[in-house]
């Protein structure tokens, strides 16, 4: 089973910045960083209209899918 990754305070600030810039840019609402396993590592901006949680794993589920599809082809 999938473990979150080690990060560093540094690390951390760095996704956050690099986060908010992508928000300030896109004009998008809301972003999030999600681990191969569906967890949810990073998320920026407004998330009251959806539970990242829930999101984060059906993301990896459509991932995990994908990736199958791609081995039987």
């Amino acid at each position: 089973m999938p473990s979150l990754p080690q990060l560093l305070e540094e690390d951390v600030r760095e996704i956050d910045a690099a986060l908010q810039d992508f928000l300030q840019k896109s004009e998008a609402t809301a972003a999030l960083i999600a681990a191969e396993g569906g967890f949810v590592i990073f998320q920026q901006g407004d998330t009251s209209q959806f539970d990242p949680t829930s999101l984060g794993a059906l993301a990896a589920n459509a991932f995990s899918a994908t990736q199958a599809i791609a081995g039987l082809l």
